[in-house]
């Protein structure tokens, strides 16, 4: 059923069916958290962050800003946990529901950064897939795709791609906001779900297969022989953002700019398809500006669409099992109607 949804604040965690199959922390379990029903992105972020706190704990030890790593990384899953439980005890504090709302944001950011020296630890930034990259793009196009579209830059286009690639920054508000303001929560939760399920993913391949993009690679970077030639705002804005070579080390394949914005553009198209549109745009322009900037190897977007795509798929499967995904309950559509109708 189209653009179901539940009261913002209404209950213990709303957007659950108390009955699915393998939902959140069931409602008759015993602890401190044993009531709490955690949602997906609650999960999988939780999960995540501490299995990633656990590494820091076990090998970085004696790493710099281990400890403070430690900290971030535990303090998020008991943040989780208790902010969690505090907005199903207090459903009317509008505090805690933005809270509830927003917080898995800090791993879109945070999480990134956190790769390379991760890495480290895990590789000693060897950055060893990037070589079986670069022969890949050779192999499919039979050049360097990032050396051979310079050909192209114009300073008109320079602008509208760099406007692209700083998008990708735009999409999960855009997405998230729409939302929040047509007050459907459950979609603004579902949605973060896949995003934030596909951004998890991703970061797990970084590790297992670290790899650089072509501008951090010295033998393709000598290869250019221009660089932007456009001076307007987005190109200013790209390089404040990115710097000249892209902002982090060893996050090339599969892209997450792609698999990520391609999942908010799909979980729009399911849940909001007035705005779907647009984020497809943004989405696919984005994946194009990856290659036109050299922050990726032609293979990594194609990768990241392909990603975003499996990822979205299991990621639905699993919001169905557990009476997450808006759309199939028809239950929680008819309260939301109901409410709509009372706050006239």
């Amino acid at each position: 059923m189209k653009d179901a949804g539940h009261v913002e604040g209404d209950g213990p965690d709303p957007g659950v069916k108390p009955g699915s199959k393998s939902g959140a922390t069931g409602s008759t379990g015993s602890g401190r958290y044993g009531a709490v029903r955690y949602r997906w992105v609650d999960v999988v972020t939780m999960a995540y962050m501490a299995a990633t706190g656990t590494l820091w704990l076990l090998i970085g030890h004696q790493r710099p800003g281990w400890l403070v790593a430690v900290l971030l990384h535990f303090g998020y899953v008991a943040f989780g946990l208790e902010m969690v439980r505090a907005s199903q005890r207090r459903p009317s504090s509008r505090l805690l529901l933005e809270l509830r709302t927003w917080y898995p944001a800090f791993i879109i950011v945070y999480c990134f950064f956190d790769v390379t020296r991760l890495q480290a630890l895990l590789s000693s930034d060897t950055f060893w897939a990037t070589d079986a990259l670069v022969r890949a793009d050779l192999a499919i196009f039979g050049v360097h795709p990032t050396v051979w579209i310079l050909r192209w830059h114009r300073p008109w286009l320079d602008e509208l791609i760099c406007f692209f690639n700083v998008s990708y920054y735009l999409i999960p508000f855009v997405y998230a906001v729409t939302m929040v303001l047509t007050r459907r929560r459950p979609e603004v939760w579902a949605g973060a779900s896949l995003a934030l399920f596909t951004y998890v993913v991703n970061y797990v391949l970084f590790l297992l297969l670290p790899a650089i993009g072509p501008r951090m690679v010295p033998e393709i970077e000598a290869l250019r022989v221009t660089t932007l030639h456009g001076h307007g705002p987005f190109v200013w804005l790209l390089h404040l953002v990115q710097g000249d070579h892209g902002a982090v080390r060893g996050a090339a394949f599969p892209s997450a700019h792609v698999s990520a914005s391609v999942v908010w553009a799909m979980a729009a198209w399911r849940y909001e398809r007035r705005i779907a549109w647009l984020l497809w745009i943004l989405s696919l322009g984005t994946a194009f500006s990856t290659i036109y900037l050299g922050f990726h190897h032609a293979i990594d977007p194609v990768a990241g669409l392909l990603l975003g795509t499996v990822t979205y798929l299991v990621g639905l499967r699993i919001l169905r099992a557990r009476g997450e995904d808006p759309v199939i309950d028809p239950v929680s559509a008819a309260r939301e109607s109901v409410a709509r109708a009372a706050r006239v």
